[in-house]
């Protein structure tokens, strides 16, 4: 008998179609994929059926409309992937009412919508992936405290409201990204304990008030992208000690202040943009340490002044440099042909 089956495994083919209704019959699954193929219509509502089931992934097709209520039938879940599909509409109230799932992967779509409550209290949550939809709610209301969570990705949604520093709580997180959404107040200090974090992306948000000095004891931190905010204050001095940054990107904000010599001590960045904010004083000459530049520095548009430093020529990988829209004085550095990868230079209005 098909109810006796435990795994349904037809993902990666060419499959087409909507999904038939006697899916429900399979009530012994415990496993089923149907993702990558090209499945259209909606998720069954005959789907709460598979009371049994722990791992659903069902992403890369072309499903649309709302999932049904029964969906919260499903309490014995574990690890849900619907990415990159239409569905709309808000999440069903009781998504994690077992309070077992931990893999919960439903980005692009078109979700919207508040988050519901049965996610707020859900526990055992190790991923949280549900970028790029239409998600709507006080972010500092919507989310609750997950000591297993690893990673979280709530980034081009509709969210507002503070950062709360019970994002602290995951201590083994490796990848926090709130990118573009309308989150406004502080940079909690609290979450320099997330000394596992590699990835903090904040930007395209109202954020305000100055960047935490804490926020240099997180020394696995590859990326660090707070870009588009209004941010103010200074760089810290304790920049340095993010021995492992590789992009680094402040631009758009309102940081003031000099570039603290310790920057030159994040000798593994390949990526330095500090553009458009009120930077004031000299170029320092500990950026031509700075050897792994590659893509980009870019200083454009701040009030630095002074003359250009000759260990600017020590960045032979880089291939932007933009100076452009500050006050330097002097020439070109003599330094600069040694700068072999270089494919645009922007000196206007600086020099």
């Amino acid at each position: 008998m098909l109810s006796n089956v435990t795994r349904l495994e037809l993902g990666y083919n060419l499959l087409s179609g909507s999904i038939p209704p006697s899916i429900g019959n399979l009530t012994g699954l415990v496993f089923m994929d149907l993702s990558n193929n090209q499945f259209v219509g909606s998720i069954r509502k005959e789907l709460g059926n598979l009371v049994s089931l722990r791992d659903l992934r069902m992403f890369a097709n072309q499903l649309s409309g709302p999932l049904h209520p029964e969906f919260g039938n499903l309490t014995d879940m574990i690890y849900l992937s619907l990415i990159n599909n239409s569905l709309v509409a808000p999440w069903p109230p009781d998504v994690c009412r077992g309070r077992q799932l931990e893999y919960f992967n439903v980005a692009m779509n078109m979700f919207n919508g508040s988050i519901p409550a049965s996610l707020r209290r859900c526990k055992s949550l190790q991923l949280i992936e549900a970028s790029d939809n239409q998600l709507t709610g006080d972010i500092s209301q919507s989310f609750g405290v997950y000591p297993n969570l690893t990673w979280v990705d709530l980034s081009s949604n509709r969210l507002y409201g503070q950062l709360s520093p019970d994002w602290a709580a995951s201590t083994n997180m490796v990848w926090f990204d709130a990118a573009s959404n309308m989150i406004t107040g502080g940079i909690p200090h609290e979450l320099s304990k997330l000394t596992s974090l590699a990835r903090l992306s904040l930007h395209s948000n109202h954020l305000s008030g100055s960047i935490p000095s804490e926020i240099c004891n997180l020394t696995n931190l590859y990326e660090l992208s707070l870009q588009g905010n209004g941010l103010s204050g200074r760089i810290p001095s304790e920049i340095g000690k993010l021995g492992n940054l590789q992009y680094f990107d402040i631009s758009g904000n309102r940081i003031s202040g000099s570039i603290p010599e310790s920057l030159g001590n994040c000798i593994k960045l390949v990526s330095l943009k500090i553009n458009s904010n009120s930077l004031t004083g000299k170029f320092p000459h500990e950026i031509g340490k700075l050897t792994s530049l590659q893509t980009m520095l870019d200083c454009s548009s701040n009030d630095l002044s002074g003359a250009l430093t000759q260990n600017l020529g020590n960045l032979a990988m880089l291939k932007v440099l933009n100076i452009s829209h500050n006050q330097f004085s002097g020439g070109i550095p003599s330094s600069f042909k040694s700068m072999l990868s270089l494919t645009t230079l922007d000196v206007s209005t600086t020099i």
